[in-house]
């Protein structure tokens, strides 16, 4: 009964479609309704937690296998394993202040690939987790910063080994993910950080693509004068049992316009949500972001030009969304705000989770954690933007193939 309503709702509402499509005299109010219905059909023929994608997770920090399920992958897809490998080279922490537990992120296709090409079926990853040290973790501990205490009220089947399934282990997947689907997008994602601590360096507006791909260092500065600071600042936190944050900067270039939408549905809230799902983002911003506040409009409104028949911005002021929806004449700029990794090497006030409720006590940290992990959340950065940029695809061709 439940499957009959639902093929004949998606039924009812195309036949509504395509009376409204001949009727020719549809206002705005009706492209939006349109557009709203096409949705609930996609929904009713997808089950799934993007637009067009449906990734489940079933991982954990400390899980011998972890898996990721992505259904609504599309077949005839060649898997890149030098891409994969190289993407996972650069999570994968290679520094005196990235912890020691070091993975070797042995990965399997186990459905959804059959001769290096996805299939069109459910598309499984699992990675295998082989340096896994649980000693010094201890139940009801609560970490400061963390998501313990939530994981412990919230969730029936937290685990906090390792941070359980808020652990930024399990981001290796979404890497994996993005390497496949990275090289069909048109679309090339650029990635930098700009700040580390009170230390700044060359942001992103004032360099070029070329000049962008030419960064290769540990901490992702251009600047040698502002990189040496920086290796100085986090070693001083390092040797201070301490650790320090840092803000990260994206490029989306040759970017297709249209993405997105209108309400719910906006691009730029889209991506925000995907990026939240790392645990150090704890803020977005779009375009000149935080300089929007003393900008006066008369220059954020950033004029527009036509130049051989392409139209264009003065400064990309914007970000390359507008209302919700990616332009396609500027590149998509946004930064984000990483905090310093909460683990640190010094006596922290904390609570303790008891059979009567919680015990005020002192965290004296164990084990191996990460004093600086900004330059390994760049990389997963760039691999959710991939993946949302993919699903935002995904669901516009999907649209237009409805209409």
């Amino acid at each position: 009964p439940i499957l009959f309503k639902r093929i004949l709702t998606i039924i009812l509402l195309k036949l509504f479609l395509i009376y409204i499509y001949y009727n020719k005299s549809y206002n705005v109010c009706q492209q939006r309704l349109i557009f709203f219905v096409n949705l609930i059909i996609i929904k009713n023929c997808y089950n799934k937690n993007m637009k067009y994608l449906d990734i489940k997770l079933d991982a954990k920090s400390h899980q011998t296998v972890m898996k990721m399920t992505v259904k609504n992958m599309p077949k005839g897809m060649v898997i890149n394993h030098g891409l994969i490998k190289d993407n996972l080279e650069k999570r994968r922490p290679n520094h005196k202040f990235n912890t020691n537990r070091v993975e070797l992120d042995q990965y399997e296709f186990i459905s959804g690939v059959t001769n290096n090409i996805t299939n069109g079926e459910e598309l499984i990853i699992s990675v295998t987790n082989t340096n896994i040290n649980s000693n010094h973790y201890e139940y009801g501990l609560i970490r400061p910063g963390h998501a313990d205490y939530v994981g412990y009220e919230f969730l029936e089947d937290y685990d906090y080994n390792g941070g359980g399934q808020f652990s930024g282990r399990i981001t290796v997947l979404y890497t994996i993910l993005a390497s496949i689907i990275q090289p069909y997008l048109p679309e090339e994602v650029l990635v930098k950080l700009s700040q580390i601590g009170n230390v700044v360096d060359t942001p992103i507006y004032e360099l070029n693509d070329e000049e962008l791909k030419t960064i290769d260092n540990e901490l992702y500065f251009y600047g040698q004068q502002s990189l040496n600071e920086a290796r100085s600042l986090i070693d001083q936190y390092y040797h201070q049992g301490d650790s320090i944050g840092a803000l990260a900067e994206v490029r989306i270039t040759n970017p297709t316009g249209g993405l997105g939408g209108i309400d719910f549905n906006n691009f730029e809230g889209n991506l925000a949500q995907a990026l939240f799902a790392i645990g150090g983002i704890k803020g977005i911003n779009f375009g000149i972001a935080n300089n929007f506040i003393t900008t006066p409009g008369s220059v954020s409104c950033d004029e527009l030009f036509v130049n051989q028949g392409k139209v264009n911005s003065k400064h990309h002021y914007q970000g390359g969304v507008n209302g919700g929806i990616t332009n396609g004449y500027e590149p998509i700029t946004f930064n984000c705000i990483i905090k310093a990794p909460c683990s640190v090497f010094k006596p922290i006030n904390t609570i303790k989770k008891t059979n009567h409720g919680y015990e005020n006590t002192t965290l004296t940290l164990k084990g191996r954690h990460d004093s600086f992990i900004a330059n390994r959340v760049l990389m997963v950065i760039k691999a959710m933007t991939y993946i949302v940029l993919f699903d935002e695809h995904l669901a516009k061709s999907q649209i237009n193939v409805l209409l």
